[in-house]
């Protein structure tokens, strides 16, 4: 593991990352199998989010049985990867459309029992909105394309 993400694990936060690096395109070179790692890595974290709750009014806690693999290679990516990929949307109750946050710093803590996040919004949530935790698993900004409703209240 690179010293880099060694200390950021060890403090077990990341904050404000910058912009992951292109994959390089090569001639010859098929970065194909990363892009599935990505892709399977954050929808696991995804589908194994067991709980998620408005910690303060800028922050959300998520709680994933999701545990970062300790293998070298691999295991150094994954907290770049979920603090790039995972959204935090909410229902517009007047319009009935839903939208992303900004999320301007993530913490991601490794548990025993798996992965937490910390999403530090941009802007506050006011109790009582319907809210969820999404991923971005495709090309583009990924803030874009959001057609389900969500059934869950962030409470009072």
């Amino acid at each position: 593991m690179s010293r880099r993400w060694a200390n950021l694990l060890q403090r077990s936060h990341l904050r404000a990352l910058p912009e992951p690096a292109p994959f390089v395109q090569a001639e010859n070179v098929d970065f194909s199998l990363r892009q599935r790692a990505l892709v399977q890595t954050v929808r696991s974290f995804i589908e194994m989010v067991d709980t998620y709750e408005l910690h303060n009014r800028k922050t959300v806690h998520v709680v994933s049985h999701y545990e970062i693999p300790s293998s070298a290679g691999i295991g150094e990516l994954v907290p770049e990867w979920l603090a790039h990929r995972v959204r935090f949307g909410v229902l517009d109750n007047d319009s009935g459309s839903t939208h992303y946050l900004d999320i301007r710093a993530v913490d991601v803590v490794r548990t025993e029992e798996g992965t937490e996040l910390y999403l530090h919004l941009t802007e506050k949530i006011e109790p009582g909105t319907r809210a969820f935790v999404a991923a971005w698993l495709g090309e583009g900004d990924g803030r874009t394309g959001l057609q389900d409703t969500p059934n869950v209240l962030i409470g009072r």
